[in-house]
């Protein structure tokens, strides 16, 4: 199974309280919206971006190919949560063709558990040399298996087919425009359930963290549904919320993002982080990126996935004003 690979045409994220899918067609350079969708899971379905309960999952993931008009059956599907260990390793640089078994002899040494009980992949992502020789800068993933079961227990009863897993975070640098992975930027994905950042640098990773702050922890504060708390665009359902809470919420969340931050810009021979993107629903809530900017003290955006495209689904539906929602779907499938 592999973790890094993004053949597929189906995006299939599974949040807190929510499934979100994308279907595209078309070609690579000049790929087409076919089928876009979202429906609601049960609060206990998936939970801090794990799947606990494979039947309430499947029965949603088949509510939602039918409402969505998604004909595939074979699904690219993202994972974020705590089984999931992104970590960045160097190696003695070694022919390609002992790569593989070096890499997995040394991997025990960044990881907490037994690489029996681990699905392992790795990304070269640099190289570097120095007096000691010259080594390979390497982006390890390890996913437990028991965690992977539940998915793709949810998969087969939905009759849906996992062509590929991937890591959440990293599919989001596939959907940031070539000309903004210049420099060094945080990419924030701000979701129901755990969020998580993702730091580029030249258009590379080099840190991924979750972040345990979402927008359920905003409901919570609010006393609301999820649904409430992100509306739907061109409604005033998130006007008259107590504005007490809601700074509370956005100043957890920044807390974390500067953690995160703070820890990357202060690695050796790192350039700081110079910008913050934001993407997921928690993008949309009002007011989140002046106020991380002004807390950070760097520019922020929102992730615009579909910018520059009239992109609507066939079955009618625009998604463009909610295209953040989607960029990790999108991401998976680019």
């Amino acid at each position: 199974m592999d973790l890094f690979k993004r053949a597929g045409l189906i995006g299939l994220e599974l949040d807190t309280g929510e499934a979100r899918a994308v279907e595209l067609c078309g070609s690579a350079r000049a790929p087409v919206l076919a089928a876009c969708g979202r429906v609601p899971l049960p609060d206990d379905a998936v939970v801090e971006g794990a799947v606990v309960r494979p039947e309430s999952v499947a029965d949603a993931l088949e509510e939602l190919w039918t409402s969505a008009g998604i004909t595939g059956r074979e699904v690219v599907l993202g994972v974020a949560n705590q089984g999931v260990l992104v970590r960045f390793a160097t190696f003695p640089k070694v022919p390609a063709d002992k790569m593989a078994r070096m890499i997995r002899y040394q991997a025990q040494d960044y990881l907490p558990m037994p690489l029996s009980s681990v699905v392992l992949d790795y990304m070269v992502i640099g190289e570097i040399a120095d007096e000691r020789g010259e080594f390979l800068e390497v982006l390890l993933v390890a996913a437990r298996r028991d965690m992977l079961d539940n998915f793709l227990a949810a998969l087969s009863m939905a009759r849906l087919k996992p062509r590929d897993i991937d890591v959440s975070s990293l599919a989001l640098l596939r959907v940031l425009p070539v000309e903004a992975q210049a420099g060094t930027a945080a990419l924030v994905n701000v979701a129901n359930g755990l969020s998580n950042i993702l730091v580029v640098a030249e258009g590379v990773p080099r840190m991924a963290r979750l972040i345990p702050v979402g927008l359920k922890d905003a409901a919570k504060l609010l006393d609301c549904s999820l649904g409430e708390v992100v509306p739907d665009p061109g409604t005033d359902a998130q006007r008259g919320w107590p504005r007490e809470a809601l700074l509370a919420w956005i100043d957890s969340l920044t807390a974390e993002i500067s953690s995160s931050i703070g820890y990357y810009n202060a690695q050796p021979g790192t350039a700081a982080v110079e910008r913050i993107v934001l993407s997921g629903r928690g993008a949309r809530v009002e007011g989140l990126s002046a106020l991380v900017r002004e807390s950070i003290g760097v520019p922020v955006t929102t992730m615009q996935p579909l910018e520059g495209k009239n992109w609507r689904t066939r079955n009618g539906g625009d998604i463009a004003r909610q295209a953040p929602d989607f960029a990790i779907s999108l991401g998976l499938v680019r």
